[in-house]
């Protein structure tokens, strides 16, 4: 099968999708159009200036082009606005069948003059299959928990029934012994646990209950059909059985126990099937610290460090940035941008750490952008007055990309910021904080200048993408600078926060991004 990702303008995702594949009657096509843009409002947003907000003429009609390509089957999402299309946008659509989606009421007898609807649960079949892809599937799934064992041992799994599950069916429940081993093969499983509050969302390829085959205690929480479900059903004394005859016994129980204690945390639970969960687990490093000084909990190769038992706080000189309990990370900078970490680790207690090296987490999106949503947060906090005992515009030695110019340029301008912050804060009257605010812009469009030089000579890969970041920068603080000037200071608090991303942000991000560029 072939994947044609296929650009729209949209507030949340930029991409819609074609997939197509050959049969004996030629090509098949579908279109999976997901996150459009009602192109009504799309042709409002047409302009000629190519310094204004808006898009042009020439992609308008693009775009338009794009969604009424001809397919055999197109999926669209027509609730209207700007994060769905709208129906009548597809009235001269030559698509052999359209599907319409993300309606909330009854389509109106124009919308049922363009496509058709689907009922949970309706299939279109484009090309009829003649394979048994489920149990093709759950040998690839089982060869992932057991690498290393031989084929015929791995088809005696298979030699079990693959049963249908309805949904919201449980599967297992908290607090029974079950007598079978589950392996998802499709549809999606809820997890349960009461007493902890966890809930995961299960996919395919989880096994489900194959911890309780070593066990002397009953099923932690309860596993639950979200929707239709397959799963190959294996009888657990013949799963246990299967594991002793391959001498495995030590080395699932291991495997079980990492995945369970994966299973309590957000960055490896929600959204991570098991395969790549046992990926994980069998690359892991164990850091065990007896006490509170444990210099193997920050090494120097680029990974992940999470939190499984004991209790510790990230900190930023004195100040607590965040307190961590069990399932808590760190490491988020080194592992995104191999840069030096700004904050440092304090354990509280003795603790278990594991550590994931960056080369086995750097194929999983999903991880990589809740990684990256923490760094953001902790950026922030880092920023927040109310969490911080200094000035948040204070200098740190963790700055630094590594070119003395740069650098002391970067310490005049978080001393520049401070005075403009203290100014605002304390409510100076109007041209103190003018005078401040233009000598701290001046400065700036001389450091920018002076900046991107040192970048073009070290032939910095990202320069161009930089020096648009710096000119937004500028027109953002220009217009500020305007709005004072016009006795305009009801808007003092995002101009507080624009200023903080300006000088902290840039630098902590983007300025450190060329600093890790250097040291490669």
């Amino acid at each position: 099968m072939e994947v044609k990702p296929v650009f729209t303008p949209h507030p949340v995702e930029n991409t819609i999708f074609i997939f197509r594949s050959l049969s004996g009657k030629g090509l098949k096509t579908f279109g999976h159009f997901a996150d459009l843009t009602d192109l009504s409002l799309l042709k409002k947003m047409i302009t000629s200036d190519q310094t204004a907000p808006g898009i042009s003429a020439e992609l308008f009609e693009s775009v338009k082009e794009n969604y009424l390509v001809e397919l055999n089957l197109k999926k669209v999402d027509v609730g209207g606005g700007m994060i769905h299309g709208n129906a009548s946008d597809f009235i001269k659509d030559k698509t052999a069948k359209i599907l319409l989606a993300h309606i909330s009421g009854d389509f109106t007898d124009g919308q049922k003059q363009i496509g058709s609807g689907a009922p949970f649960g309706m299939t279109d079949i484009l090309i009829p299959s003649h394979h048994e892809f489920t149990r093709s599937s759950a040998y690839i799934y089982l060869k992932s928990y057991f690498p290393n064992i031989s084929h015929h041992f791995i088809e005696m799994l298979l030699n079990n029934p693959i049963v249908n599950i309805n949904p919201e069916s449980i599967i297992i429940k908290n607090g029974e012994i079950p007598e079978h081993v589950y392996l998802v093969l499709t549809g999606n499983i809820e997890m349960l646990n009461q007493s902890s509050g966890i809930k995961n969302i299960l996919s395919a390829g989880a096994l489900i209950g194959d911890y309780l085959a070593f066990e002397e205690a009953p099923a932690e929480a309860t596993f639950r059909a979200m929707s239709f479900s397959q799963m190959l059903k294996i009888p657990l004394e013949f799963y246990r059985e299967f594991i002793l005859k391959n001498n495995l016994k030590v080395e699932i129980r291991e495997l079980n126990r990492r995945r369970r204690i994966f299973n309590r945390t957000g960055i490896f639970a929600d959204g991570i099937s098991s395969k790549i969960q046992n990926k994980i687990a069998q690359a892991i490093e164990i850091i065990e610290c007896e006490g509170t000084q444990c210099a193997a909990s920050s090494k120097d190769s680029p990974g992940l460090y999470l939190l499984v038992s004991g209790r510790a706080r990230i900190m930023l000189e004195n100040d607590i940035i965040e307190n961590l309990e069990p399932g808590g990370f760190w490491g988020e900078t080194r592992l995104l941008y191999n840069m030096n970490e700004l904050f440092k680790i304090k354990l509280l207690e003795p603790s278990v750490i594991y550590f994931a090296p960056r080369e086995i987490l750097t194929d999983i999106p999903i991880i990589y952008w809740k990684i990256r949503e923490v760094y953001e947060r902790r950026m922030k906090t880092m920023l927040n007055p109310d969490f911080v005992s200094k000035s948040i515009f204070k200098w740190y030695e963790d700055y630094k990309v590594g070119i003395a110019e740069i650098d002391e340029q970067h310490k005049k301008l978080i001393v520049m910021a401070d005075i403009l912050y203290k100014n605002i804060i304390t409510n100076k009257n109007k041209t103190v904080i003018l005078n401040s605010l233009k000598f701290l812009l001046d400065y700036t469009n001389h450091h920018f200048s002076n900046e991107e030089i040192i970048m073009g000579n070290k032939k910095y890969p990202e320069l161009d993408k930089h020096k648009k970041l710096h000119v937004q920068l500028i027109e953002q603080i220009s217009m500020f600078e305007l709005k004072f000037e016009k006795n305009n200071f009801e808007i003092i608090d995002d101009f507080i926060d624009l200023l903080k991303e300006w000088i902290i942000g840039h630098i902590l991000t983007e300025d450190r991004k060329f600093s890790a560029y250097l040291k490669r």
